[in-house]
């Protein structure tokens, strides 16, 4: 995920982006916005997509643009988990 500021100068990078996993069953995807702060709360059924639901947001589009990488090479996935 690529994200970059809509507006030029100082301060205007000066943005966080957190990701946070679902804890509840059947949580849908869900941007909410503090200050310079994006937080983007996971779906619990991997259904949804991030860049859209950032760039729909009212705040969240304001401050930046959501992108996916042109290089899939670039793109990260995380480690699966280990068995318990």
């Amino acid at each position: 995920m690529i994200y970059t500021a809509n507006a030029v100068g100082k301060g205007c990078n000066q943005f966080r982006v957190r990701y946070v996993d679902s804890v509840e069953t059947s949580q849908a995807l869900a941007v909410s916005m503090s200050s310079k702060e994006i937080t983007v709360s996971l779906a619990s059924d991997a259904e949804g997509d991030v860049v859209a639901a950032v760039n729909a947001h009212l705040g969240a589009s304001v401050l930046v643009t959501a992108a996916l990488p042109a290089n899939p090479a670039w793109v990260c996935s995380a480690p699966s988990p280990s068995p318990s």
